[in-house]
């Protein structure tokens, strides 16, 4: 998705965001420089405190939604 046509802080770099689902087989969710914080929730637990930069509320709600079925297209702006 492009950041672009989303509703996004604005910002001064044109972002594409990449989505992927899929599955922790093996090892511990750890932070990085690039996470600062790791958790689960279910679809209706989805926090209030989310980076905006980063994503939006209704971006999870499609990704929950490509979980389900699997069989949804791929989305592309």
């Amino acid at each position: 998705w492009d950041r672009a046509r989303h509703q996004h802080p604005p910002a001064l770099h044109s972002i594409t965001r990449c989505f992927f689902i899929c599955s922790l087989i093996g090892g511990t969710p750890a932070i990085s420089d690039e996470t600062s914080e790791i958790a689960w929730f279910a679809e209706h637990e989805i926090p209030e405190n989310l980076s905006t930069a980063r994503i939006l509320p209704h971006q999870i709600t499609r990704m929950f939604a490509h979980h389900q079925n699997p069989t949804l297209p791929t989305d592309f702006d």
